[in-house]
């Protein structure tokens, strides 16, 4: 039986082994060329008008969309009872709410930033969900504080 060719040791020629270099470094390159010529993302105007409109949205149409996030809470939080820790159940909780307002972004054609403020407004504010409930303004944390910490 014969040994197979080591084609491990042959010499690499120069060209390939520049070509290795440069090639990721050219990648590298215009990826940051194309992220620098992007324009940045526009500012929100977060100020309240005299009317209460904020984000160029009346008060009646952020409660009608915080009341369509918060309308999957209690179905959210009964998916993230699989699991055994606060936290992990929290965690699960927001993946839920971020896919949610990222299908939103698409059907209202609002920003993923304008429904998240949307969403935290109406939990400041304590608008209840279309069943009348008011939404918890708390997250658990990770590790407990204790005297020893």
């Amino acid at each position: 039986m014969s040994e197979p060719d080591a084609t491990w040791d042959r010499p690499v020629p120069r060209a390939w082994q520049w070509a290795s270099l440069l090639l990721p470094l050219a990648v590298v390159l215009a990826l940051v060329g194309r992220m620098h010529a992007a324009d940045p993302p526009q500012a929100i105007d977060a100020r309240t008008d005299a009317a209460d409109n904020r984000f160029g949205l009346p008060v009646e149409r952020r409660r009608a969309i915080f009341a369509e996030i918060a309308s999957h809470h209690a179905q959210w939080l009964s998916y993230g009872a699989r699991f055994t820790d606060a936290w992990s159940q929290h965690d699960d909780y927001a993946n839920h709410v971020s896919r949610h307002i990222h299908y939103l972004s698409g059907v209202y054609g609002l920003g993923h930033e304008v429904l998240f403020l949307l969403y935290d407004e109406g939990i400041r504010r304590h608008w209840p969900d279309p069943e009348g409930r008011v939404l918890p303004g708390h997250w658990v944390v990770l590790k407990p504080r204790t005297t020893e910490d």
